[in-house]
């Protein structure tokens, strides 16, 4: 039997006894009246009461002590109840606990006398850690076993910031019903509001607010209300400006909260604002106001909200211009338009060089601005400060536009215009003064004529435009001492070439002797040309076009009927000119061929002098192969790209008296190829020998202008 179930034995025992004697007591009352007070005495009955009132007092003071010892009984059996769950009695048990979140296992810890707000060896104490693992159960359960709310930091961070980034809905609003911080940082300078703003978490940002977090404060970030204009957090900019935030108020760039709305696309936001009573004139710290940036922007929905609100235009500025200026210049019509609507002036002068609005518009080429300003009212017959026309600025400046709109007004040419537009390369400007009987054929003040001048500048567009109203060409127009041809040929420009020929220049002229120092200096890169040109004499267009590599402008010469085959004074050709040049297809059409310029030949003889062989291609595949002969030494062949300048079935060396059968000349020199002995190895003086067959058939096939490559 336990020892629990003898103590309640022992008490029902005592319990029945008590019953017992009550009972014998009414079942054996004396009767007075036949008994007197010493005749009633009985021994007998006096020893048993007396046997039985010890029994009963042995038995409650044994149930008393049984009490006290199950009280001491009970606080065993709850250790060894922690024991034998894994608890010990200390504070280890009472987190062990907090981490299982044993209910149980904390009310026994409690009883055996384990405080339970003890922090553990990080710091950490059990009510931190049921807030933490967002269990807002177990923190009841510890407040009501008696533990104190603690708000302390839990490395560094608030218990509030914990708990709002652990995104538990319930334990944010407790510890703040707590004594916890609305307005705490959740990082550093970011205010719990405004975190809630940014993560648009609107319950969090409902909560903070009823419990009291400032609408003003909102760090480094500038205030709420500005934080929720650029999250475009409607229901949050509701709220706080129902709450009184100071719609009139300012990023931390220093601009109005409007003005940072409508930069951002927000002219929704900027409406709300406005009508919470933010003032359109505030200026940031930019100096600009909403009207201001409304004009900016092309606002025009907050432009007249900000008139309606009561707004000076005047007073307004974008830089150092009003409003209308600054429409004028940025050439918007609709917002010119706009301003004249509200009464701007329409002949207003410019506050950057006291001019006419519509003149400077007309100045920079925007005649629709100026037409609406002519049409408000502005003066169109004054003159400017300088004292010029209107059209006389206009060709001073070259503006096309202006000029052609004040043609357009009936204004008159002022005589000889054309040189300003010339030097400046405003042909727009040439050809409409043109058009309207400007003189073509005068002298400049240079004493070049306008033809001549636009040949020595190398401009064709303006030779174009000359000729096309009706210019002349001049054999004796002769600017720099060369004729307009020359020029153009010094220039490398083929189009003014072609121009000039189709306007008359003679391909055949005999060049201008001798060339000026500015004249060579356009060849002073060309040793073997700047030399035949100060030496030589009759050179001719097409030498000067051969020599200086210009194929297109080589060939419009040939088509107007350059000549050839015309040599200099020295018996020097225009194919010489080329070859110097090292122009193989120059030199080809100088031989009247059609030059490949696209590295294709039609036929083509390669010479290998390591190999002594020769082959000769037609159409890109080999036609020929054979053995050669090449220069011994001392005479070796030259290396090279070279062209057959002439054929000759038979001839004779002039220098060594042999003949030379099926000969045919590398580029005008005295190196040819020609039938020969051939031992097999370099044995000539110079020249390329070949069997007599090979020699036969290359010169059968070969033709003048064709391709030999020596390598």
């Amino acid at each position: 039997m336990s020892v629990a179930t003898k103590k309640y034995g022992r008490i029902r025992a005592a319990l029945w006894l008590v019953v017992f004697l009550r009972s014998r007591k009414s079942a054996v009352s004396p009767d007075p009246r036949q008994h007197s007070v010493l005749g009633s005495f009985r021994p007998g009955r006096f020893i048993l009461r007396l046997v039985l009132v010890g029994a009963l007092t042995l038995l409650v003071v044994g149930s008393g002590i049984a009490l006290v010892d199950r009280f001491f009984e009970i606080d065993w059996f709850t250790k060894r109840r922690l024991a034998r769950e894994g608890y010990g009695t200390d504070v280890a048990a009472v987190h062990r606990a907090i981490g299982r979140a044993d209910f149980l296992a904390l009310t026994r810890l409690k009883a055996v006398g384990v405080p339970l707000d003890q922090a553990d060896a990080s710091g950490q104490t059990p009510f931190q850690k049921a807030v933490l693992a967002g269990r807002l159960d177990l923190v009841h359960h510890l407040t009501g076993l008696g533990v104190e709310v603690d708000l302390s930091p839990v490395r560094g961070r608030p218990l509030e910031v914990l708990a709002m980034v652990g995104e538990s809905r319930e334990m944010l609003p407790y510890l703040l019903a707590h004594g916890g911080n609305p307005d705490v940082e959740v990082e550093t300078g970011q205010p719990a509001l405004v975190w809630a703003i940014r993560g648009n978490r609107d319950e969090t940002f409902d909560l903070l607010l009823k419990k009291g977090a400032s609408i003003r404060n909102g760090g480094a970030g500038g205030s709420p209300l500005a934080i929720a204009l650029r999250q475009g957090n409607l229901r949050a900019v509701g709220k706080l400006l129902s709450l009184g935030a100071e719609a009139d108020g300012f990023t931390v760039e220093g601009k109005p909260l409007t003005v940072d709305c409508l930069e951002r696309g927000r002219p929704d936001l900027v409406k709300r604002l406005v009508m919470a009573g933010a003032s359109p004139e505030t200026e940031g710290t930019g100096g600009e106001s909403l009207m201001e940036a409304s004009f900016r922007l092309r606002s025009k929905e907050i432009f007249q909200l900000c008139l309606m609100r009561g707004a000076d235009m005047e007073k307004a500025r974008i830089g150092r211009f009003g409003l209308l200026e600054s429409a004028c210049q940025a050439n918007a019509l609709d917002w010119v338009e706009l301003l004249l609507q509200h009464r701007a002036d329409a002949s207003r002068r410019s506050e950057a060089n006291g001019e006419a609005l519509w003149w400077n518009e007309l100045r920079q080429g925007r005649p629709a601005v100026a037409e609406i300003l002519l049409g408000a009212g502005a003066d169109v017959d004054g003159r400017n400060k300088d004292g010029l026309t209107p059209i006389e600025r206009a060709i001073e400046d070259c503006d096309f536009r202006l000029t052609r709109y004040l043609f357009g007004k009936g204004a008159k040419a002022p005589g000889s215009s054309l040189w300003g537009p010339m030097q400046a390369k405003r042909h727009d400007v040439m050809r409409l003064l043109a058009a309207h009987g400007d003189d073509l054929n005068n002298p400049t003040s240079t004493g070049f004529t306008l033809l001549g001048f636009a040949v020595t500048q190398g401009d064709v567009t303006a030779a174009s435009v000359l000729f096309e109203y009706g210019a002349r060409y001049d054999p004796n127009d002769r600017p720099g001492g060369h004729r307009l041809l020359e020029w153009a040929i010094a220039n490398r420009q083929a189009a003014m070439a072609e121009l000039l020929l189709e306007n008359g220049a003679d391909p055949n002229a005999r060049l201008m002797q001798p060339a000026t120092p500015e004249f060579l200096a356009r060849f002073s890169e060309n040793g073997s040309l700047s030399y035949r040109l100060k030496n030589e004499r009759n050179l001719s267009p097409i030498m000067l076009a051969a020599g200086s590599k210009q194929l297109d402008l080589a060939k419009a010469l040939v088509k107007k009927g350059a000549q050839r085959n015309r040599p200099t004074s020295d018996h020097t050709y225009p194919v010489t000119f080329a070859i110097n040049a090292g122009d193989i297809p120059m030199a080809q059409l100088m031989l009247g061929r059609e030059p490949e310029t696209d590295g294709k030949h039609a036929r083509k003889i390669v010479v290998s002098i390591d190999e002594q062989k020769a082959r000769f291609y037609k159409d890109g595949e080999l036609l020929y192969a054979t053995g050669c002969s090449t220069g011994r030494s001392g005479f070796r062949t030259p290396r090279g790209t070279f062209v057959i300048t002439d054929k000759a079935r038979l001839r004779h060396s002039t220098l060594y008296g042999s003949a030379m059968p099926f000969f045919m000349r590398l580029s005008g020199s005295a190196v040819g190829m020609h039938q020969g002995n051939c031992p097999g190895y370099p044995a000539s003086h110079g020249c390329i020998r070949l069997p007599y067959t090979y020699a036969k058939n290359f010169f059968s096939v070969a033709e003048v202008g064709d391709v030999i490559v020596v390598e």
